[in-house]
């Protein structure tokens, strides 16, 4: 059985999302993701302070994706942060996978059963969804 040790993060936006997020952080970490990658919506209350706690997440500013990629509507945004991690080559390269997770959204496993399990069942494939 294949056991290859896949580099994973999972990213999403979030606002003033402060009474939430320390949970959803620890939820992803316990689940074996490797990075965290949060991007403040315009106008969010900063979580820094929150997000300072775990060395695994990098905070950044929406805006910072709109100086790569340039301007976009606010009902583009979740298809633009996944556009901004596949066509920067660093990151691409950094991660075998990305997830792109609500903050409202916790992918749950059987006991037992962990995100390095799924990516080894799923050997090969360029992407999975979980439903």
């Amino acid at each position: 059985m294949n056991t290859k040790k896949y580099y994973t993060a999972t990213c999403t936006i979030i606002k003033d999302e402060q009474q939430y997020l320390d949970e959803w952080i620890r939820h992803n970490l316990d689940l074996g993701f490797d990075e965290i990658w949060l991007y403040e919506d315009y106008g969010s209350v900063s979580h820094k302070e929150i997000t300072d706690r775990y060395p695994q997440v990098v905070l950044q500013s929406i805006s910072e994706i709109e100086d790569v990629i340039g301007s976009f509507k606010a009902w583009q945004k979740q298809l633009q942060t996944w556009k901004y991690f596949t066509s920067n080559d660093d990151l691409r390269s950094k991660f075998d996978y990305v997830a792109f997770i609500d903050i409202d959204e916790f992918i749950m496993f059987d006991e037992g059963y962990d995100l390095q399990t799924l990516l080894n069942e799923f050997d090969g494939h360029p992407a999975i969804f979980l439903y």
